[in-house]
């Protein structure tokens, strides 16, 4: 099925790198010729263990995470600096454009009700259609639009996102204890890993998030266990250099190629 997908997709790469298309119909996991294709799983070992049956071929680098320069380093707006300054780490809300603006009113309202009931701080990040955008009518919260999970992240107390791979990477991280609320995909999966490895609560449905949210944001910072195992998973996380690790494999197979 995957050929089948993104196989245009596969011989166009294919193309640009001088290789003869593999076809629609091809095993994604092997070349023309019958040999293994060399995969890079971009996810960390300390969130999904690399599974005893996976040959050689495959290759679980770590994240890839963006190291930025000295003039590529994001500038907050002085009311998000200022909103952070003005009290405790907030938990960080968004889901990007999960729903595509269907359901955004009643998500905002669910949060923004969980959020009192507990009395805590958020941020809440309307996204692209995930949360319906407006001034919160309590100082305790700040909506905004967006802005990178790697500044923002560190500066939050938890976060509740739909657990997409790049939203889940970016929170673990950054130490922050989890809460996944999946909407389709694989954000069940990553979910179920973060709960997995007690960085946070059970994943809580999108279908189930007006009633099952106070509840589960009270987990998610009501339980120590969770903040502690975050934190030593995401120092496995930055200890890793899969970016590094992507990089060599790829040197080894180009070198492969050239003397082959």
């Amino acid at each position: 099925m995957s050929g089948v997908l993104y196989g245009g997709m596969v011989d166009e790469f294919r193309r640009g790198l001088g290789l003869h298309p593999a076809g629609r119909l091809a095993d994604p996991l092997r070349n023309p010729d019958g040999s293994p294709v060399q995969v890079l799983y971009p996810y960390s070992r300390h969130l999904v263990p690399v599974p005893a049956d996976y040959p050689a071929s495959a290759h679980v680098t770590g994240y890839w995470f963006l190291r930025h320069g000295a003039d590529d380093v994001w500038e907050p707006p002085a009311r998000l600096q200022e909103f952070l300054a003005a009290g405790d780490p907030p938990v960080y809300v968004g889901f990007g454009s999960m729903g595509f603006g269907r359901g955004a009113v009643q998500r905002r309202a669910a949060v923004l009700d969980a959020l009192r009931a507990h009395g805590l701080r958020g941020v809440v990040a309307t996204g692209w259609g995930g949360i319906a955008p407006g001034e919160a009518s309590s100082d305790d919260v700040l909506v905004i639009e967006g802005a990178p999970h790697d500044w923002l992240f560190d500066r939050v107390r938890a976060v509740v996102h739909h657990g997409g791979a790049g939203s889940t990477a970016a929170g673990l991280r950054a130490g922050r204890p989890t809460l996944v609320v999946p909407f389709l995909g694989d954000q069940p999966f990553w979910g179920s890993r973060v709960h997995g490895v007690g960085a946070g609560p059970a994943p809580l449905p999108a279908r189930r998030l007006a009633r099952g949210l106070p509840e589960r944001l009270g987990d998610l910072v009501g339980t120590p266990s969770y903040a502690t195992r975050a934190a030593e998973v995401g120092a496995a996380i930055r200890a890793e250099d899969g970016t590094g690790a992507g990089v060599r494999v790829l040197e080894q197979v180009a070198r492969a190629a050239t003397t082959g």
